[in-house]
């Protein structure tokens, strides 16, 4: 039954028909069985509304030599908002 599945194009969410390998049939198969109908599902994010750090330490210690606090501040602010107008 799975290899029929993999031979068959399906429709995705974009619209697009494409294949889905035996291999992730199986992945959604033993998700299945571990965890019922909830576990092919995608896992919600554990930091939701988190603010992530991406900005390593030693990038602050160069900056903090040439950016006064309160500049250094008014960056972090601009650069938030610009991200997250992305």
């Amino acid at each position: 039954m799975i290899e029929k599945i993999a031979e068959t194009p399906h429709r995705v969410p974009t619209g697009k028909r494409k294949l889905i390998t035996k291999q992730t049939l199986y992945d959604w198969v033993r998700d299945y069985e571990a965890s019922g109908h909830n576990g092919p599902m995608r896992k919600t994010r554990t930091d939701i509304g988190a603010k992530r750090q991406k900005v390593t330490r030693a990038e602050d210690t160069f900056f903090e030599a040439h950016f006064d606090t309160a500049k250094h501040a008014e960056i972090s602010d601009e650069l938030t908002t610009y991200i997250q107008s992305l």
